[in-house]
């Protein structure tokens, strides 16, 4: 008899734990949840140079990266090899993301003066 209540309590004590801890609340980063990444690249499409285009990557921790572009114009008009290499320097950068397990959700853009275009990454 004394063995009955000892399993009894020990699948009622298991039980228990496995309830309690199927609902508690996920608050970290390291707990499986998704992570983002924000990313918001300005290219100035002000001509004469005057602008000024960057990138800024926002990571899941808060921490940020920003990097320069170059102007789409120049003195002279568009200067078809400053977009040759912002293009080069956002596909290597997006490339090293999806490699570290990052795809892209979501993708926006648009703009006057200043061409935004907004990406936000996701890591499962």
């Amino acid at each position: 008899m004394k063995n009955i209540v000892l399993v009894f309590i020990g699948i009622v004590l298991g039980a228990g734990m496995i309830a309690f801890t199927s609902f508690k609340e996920k608050t970290n980063l390291q707990d499986g949840a998704p992570k983002y990444i924000h990313i918001n690249v300005l290219e100035s499409v002000v001509q004469g140079g005057a602008g000024r285009s960057r990138c800024i990557i926002t990571f899941p921790d808060g921490k940020s990266e920003e990097f320069e572009l170059d102007n789409y114009y120049s003195m002279v008009g568009v200067n078809f090899g400053n977009i040759k290499e912002n293009d080069k320097k956002m596909t290597l950068r997006l490339n090293l993301l999806a490699k570290e397990g990052y795809r892209i959700v979501s993708q926006s853009s648009g703009g006057a003066g200043i061409y935004s275009t907004k990406i936000i990454m996701m890591k499962p």
